[in-house]
């Protein structure tokens, strides 16, 4: 794995001088809906990405936001699941607040894990039984946290699972809804964040943060505590939380 890594540390810093060069100079389209948002920021760095893994490990395979690649039948051999921008419509508006994602899996197993916070320039990563680092410095395990003291991020799509968000402040200590779920699960590795809980995920915006969240020991399940399978859309708990269930309780899923 050591190529690997080398090989992502230099590409995400290449990635992001190619971000920083056109933060303040962009075009922006809609996809599915008016906030579904694409730049051509967005496909430029899942491009750069794309065309550097073909080039340094040609039999690789790569699941990308954009569809710059031709994805894979399924997960075997070794996989890149790339998000070029996680938190694209913070790249718009406030030009932080947003990451690049980039998982590479095994035979299906997250191995190697990097989200970069592009404004804060701070970089998450793990390997698989090799713990997980901030900046280089090795993040502690995750110990379990009361839900009534627990600070909890929320996807926006997860309120039309539970609508009574005024239920749930009553039963944690913070809500936060930063939009970008690479950077709330790697805060919940790093004990920025209690637990992050959403509706709808793909598994470009987590396979990043995966092996953060393993790595700290934290769990990362959908919201049934089946395992996420890493090719569907889906909903996604990360944390540890006493009684977490209870933010989700009265919604038949």
């Amino acid at each position: 794995m050591e190529a690997y890594k080398s090989f992502i540390e230099k590409t995400l810093n290449e990635a992001k001088q190619l971000i920083d060069e056109r933060i303040q100079e962009f075009t922006v389209e809609t996809k599915a809906n008016a906030n579904d948002l694409v730049t051509n920021v967005d496909r430029l760095v899942e491009a750069y990405f794309v065309n550097q893994i073909q080039l340094n490990f040609p039999k690789d395979h790569i699941i990308g936001e954009e569809g710059m690649a031709s994805p894979p039948k399924d997960l075997s051999g070794t996989v890149w699941i790339i998000d070029p921008i996680d938190g694209t419509m913070n790249f718009v508006h406030q030009q932080k607040h947003f990451a690049i994602s980039i998982g590479v899996l095994v035979d299906g197993k997250p191995v190697l894990g990097y989200v970069l916070d592009v404004h804060e320039n701070d970089l998450y990563s793990a390997e698989a039984g090799k713990g997980a680092r901030l900046n280089g410095t090795l993040l502690k395990k995750k110990q379990s946290t009361p839900l009534n003291e627990a600070v909890i991020a929320f996807d926006h799509s997860f309120f039309d699972l539970q609508p009574s968000i005024n239920d749930i402040r009553s039963k944690v200590r913070g809500i936060r809804m930063m939009g970008v779920g690479a950077i709330e699960l790697a805060y919940v590795a790093a004990g920025k964040l209690d637990g992050f809980v959403t509706a709808k995920i793909n598994p470009w915006d987590y396979a990043g943060a995966a092996v953060l969240v393993q790595e700290t020991d934290v769990e990362l399940t959908q919201l049934s505590g089946e395992p996420l399978n890493y090719v569907n859309q889906s909903d996604l708990w990360c944390g540890n939380v006493q009684n977490k269930e209870q933010l989700w309780k009265k919604t038949s899923l």
